[in-house]
């Protein structure tokens, strides 16, 4: 006869008691909808075609780790780019060398983050509010309904990584200012986020410690038991190294440039007010609210008062992050893109979940509230269509482009033109991945600047090139002599010697 093993005593009491107790059901409730939801979203990674510019650098990008053997350098248009470092490169490149469905590839980065950022914010919620548990899955429920979220999350773009990686370190360092052994975790975020989009879980944690120790008469935060210890010296080590390794490794390979292209460029003269930028900027409300506002416009108010809601002096570092992330978006030089707030939008479903279930009475009150929220911009199961992932604007330009790399010659400079009537330009990463055959290539972006450029001998004949007709028409008379092999689109498949 076959025995089955019993677990021991100790480990069935304490299973007995967690079902139980009053945690059991709303965590219960909890691990099922977002099993759901993940189920339903990952029957819908593959459909359709990727559509942001972005998202085709993303493909750009990928697909150089796909096709070189070099998983140390990212390249974008066919030449080393330090703009974004690897790690999401390296997860969907790494599927696509197993077979996986381009889309689903590109996607699931995405989509994994998204998930556990789902739990994240439930367990954010709980740890605000612990005498509650319900606030778990009311706050799951929240960021789920957001449109923004599964945008993001069903996309080849870094943002919900960043989403991710933010919201662990605000987690994590929450836990850290009573239990320091939770250090490690802040330093573990800070570490990911900084290989795969920008390490602002560092900033976002000596922004809570900052302000923790500016606000410390309004609370109990034990300075010198958090921070006056092995674990935070040991974390704050390993997060520093591992911020670092990234950018030290390419400033070691290819010199101090790749840090001014990834650093200063990308983030400091984004959001610095006295940068030179021109770029179309966006207002402060329009970022914090990225079209969301009925969803929004509560949680931005929630976070602001939930230090006073639950009597937590020690939340208040909480309400000062997005304040202070509010103040440099509205002295930015750069273009700050609505879908940075994502960083913010866990911690806002979260205090939302909880002011709403501390504040309105009963259990019915709070209940219908919070669906109505979920559903304020379309509820947590959106369709494909919805998503907008069965549209694109650039796909009817792919034949072109596979026809020009199919032409390409091995002694043919390619030259394409960017400037294009608007709505109708070509994403870089489309042309790069469909167009190049791997190979660097030339812009046309003024007759002035591309003159030079021939007469310099820094691109030479015989030329190959795509371009928009209209802006053709400005470069045929550089050319000695032309033909044009096919017309599509608005575009000019061209050659000349």
């Amino acid at each position: 006869m076959e025995i089955t093993p019993e677990l021991p005593h100790f480990h069935q009491t304490k299973i007995r008691e967690f079902i139980r107790s009053s945690t059991f059901a709303p965590f219960a409730l909890s691990f099922i909808f977002i099993a759901i939801l993940a189920i339903f979203y990952w029957v819908m990674l593959p459909v359709g075609t990727i559509q942001h510019p972005d998202e085709y650098l993303t493909l750009d990008r990928t697909h150089s780790f796909v096709i070189r053997d070099d998983f140390l350098t990212v390249y974008s248009s066919n030449r080393p780019t330090f703009k974004k470092p690897p790690l999401q490169y390296w997860i969907s490149a790494y599927l696509i060398r197993q077979g996986a469905d381009l889309e689903l590839a590109l996607r699931f980065p995405s989509f994994l983050f998204g998930i556990l950022t789902l739990i994240n914010v439930g367990i954010l919620a709980y740890l605000l509010y612990p005498t509650n548990p319900w606030v778990a899955p009311a706050a799951i429920a929240l960021l789920a309904g957001s449109f923004s979220f599964w945008s993001s999350n069903m996309s080849a773009l870094l943002d919900s990584g960043a989403m991710l990686f933010s919201t662990m370190a605000i987690t994590s360092c929450l836990l850290a200012f009573s239990r320091p052994r939770w250090w490690y975790l802040v330093a573990l975020s800070a570490g990911l986020a900084a290989i795969q989009k920008a390490p602002v879980p560092l900033l976002l944690a000596a922004g809570m410690v900052l302000f923790a120790f500016a606000s410390k008469k309004y609370h109990q935060i034990d300075f010198r038991a958090a921070f006056l210890n092995r674990h935070f010296w040991i974390a704050a080590g390993l997060m520093l190294a591992a911020v670092l390794f990234w950018p030290a490794l390419q400033w070691i390979r290819f010199g101090p440039e790749s840090f001014q292209e990834a650093y200063v460029n990308q983030m400091v003269e984004r959001f610095s007010p006295f940068s030179q930028l021109s770029e179309a900027r966006r207002s402060w409300h329009t970022v914090l609210l990225s079209s969301e506002a009925l969803l929004r416009i509560p949680a931005i108010l929630a976070l602001l008062v939930l230090p006073w809601v639950l009597r937590r002096m020690d939340l208040l570092p909480l309400p000062f992050l997005l304040v202070a992330f509010a103040i440099a978006t509205v002295f930015s030089s750069g273009y700050v893109s609505p879908r940075y707030s994502l960083i913010f939008l866990p911690l806002l479903m979260a205090a939302l979940a909880v002011v709403l279930i501390k504040v309105l009475p009963g259990r019915a009150l709070p209940l219908l509230v919070i669906a109505a929220l979920a559903l304020s911009t379309g509820g947590p199961a959106r369709s494909a269509k919805a998503l907008g992932l069965l549209r694109s604007n650039h796909e009817k330009y792919v034949q072109l482009l596979q026809s020009v790399a199919k032409s390409l010659r091995e002694n043919e400079t390619l030259i394409v033109c960017r400037a294009a009537p608007g709505g109708s330009r070509i994403p870089a990463g489309a042309i790069s991945y469909f167009a190049s055959k791997g190979r660097p290539y030339e812009e046309y972006r003024s007759p002035e600047t591309f003159g030079a450029l021939m007469r310099n001998g820094s691109v030479t004949p015989p030329y190959r090139g795509v371009c928009h007709a209209k802006t053709f028409e400005e470069l045929k008379p550089l050319l000695n002599g032309y033909q044009i092999v096919e017309e599509s689109n608005g575009y000019v498949h061209w050659i000349a010697h």
